[in-house]
């Protein structure tokens, strides 16, 4: 009999163990980190744990996690302070496991302010004369707070780059969109390439006037004054004016569009000392 009570007694609660396991020992500010207790007990326990396990981080509570009935309970945070943090897992026991504590350490490292920028798509195929739309999307790190001015450049000749809200306001962790938009010409638009070579051509843009005053000229009531010569002048009047109307304020049929072909555009985005670039790749093509 007094085997049996010796059994007895041996078969009881015993020595419960508690581990405390980190998914890293080492990590960046901001970084989420998992935290797993799981609790064992050498001579085996037909009941399942209940309760919950407690977590400390330099004998501060970070969260409590409900055990499941493997023995584990998990708390994940992003929270850890700076440096090297003690962590403490903490067990309060039931009915059938004693309580049981684990400790371990994490080392956080600081984290300069950033953020990051991508586009979606990062292609992008466009007859003459297509407009095309790229979504860009700027993220925060952890401890990023500020404005993000976004630029485009690169367009090829006869098109535009415009970025649309050109900044966004982002908080730590926080993300935010813009939109680029490109528009190119299409062969035979007087959009872009005639109005700028109209700029440096300001006799063009009378031309329309010398023709409309020979046109008058040469409608007038005629009087016999005007011999042979001053009709030939009228005439040349005329003519000169008719061609410069022609090449002037004709549909653009001397502008060849957008070229067709490849080239790359490149979105810049700054905020102080901190710049991301993104690039897209452009194709232009002709129509069918």
């Amino acid at each position: 009999m007094s085997g049996y009570f010796d059994s007895a007694l041996f078969l009881n609660q015993g020595a419960d163990t508690l581990a405390l396991t980190s998914s890293a020992t080492s990590a960046s500010q901001g970084t989420n980190v998992t935290l797993t207790a799981t609790l064992t007990q050498p001579v085996g326990n037909l009941f399942t744990p209940t309760g919950t396990v407690t977590f400390y981080e330099n004998g501060t509570v970070l969260g409590i996690a409900e055990i499941a009935s493997t023995g584990s309970a998990i708390f994940s945070t992003n929270q850890l302070l700076v440096g090297t943090d003690a962590i403490r897992a903490v067990y309060a026991g039931d009915a059938h496991y004693n309580a049981a504590s684990a400790a371990g350490s994490v080392t956080v490292l600081a984290l300069a302010p950033g953020f990051t920028l991508s586009a979606t798509p990062t292609t992008l195929t466009l007859a003459q004369g297509a407009t095309g739309v790229a979504t860009l999307t700027l993220a925060a790190n952890a401890t990023f707070n500020g404005s993000v001015s976004v630029t485009c450049s690169g367009a090829p000749a006869e098109s535009s780059c415009t970025v649309n809200p050109a900044s966004a306001t982002l908080s730590a962790g926080q993300t935010g969109t813009v939109t680029v938009v490109i528009a190119t010409t299409a062969k035979g638009s007087a959009y872009q390439a005639l109005n700028r070579g109209r700029e440096g051509l300001p006799w063009l843009n009378a031309a329309g006037g010398v023709s409309l005053a020979g046109a008058l000229l040469w409608l007038a009531p005629r009087r016999r004054r005007w011999n042979r010569l001053g009709s030939l002048i009228a005439f040349a009047v005329l003519g000169a004016g008719c061609l410069a109307m022609v090449t002037g304020c004709g549909s653009g049929g001397g502008n060849t569009g957008t070229p067709a072909g490849t080239s790359t555009i490149t979105i810049t985005a700054t905020s102080g000392g901190l710049t991301q670039t993104q690039t897209i790749a452009l194709t232009i093509t002709k129509p069918q």
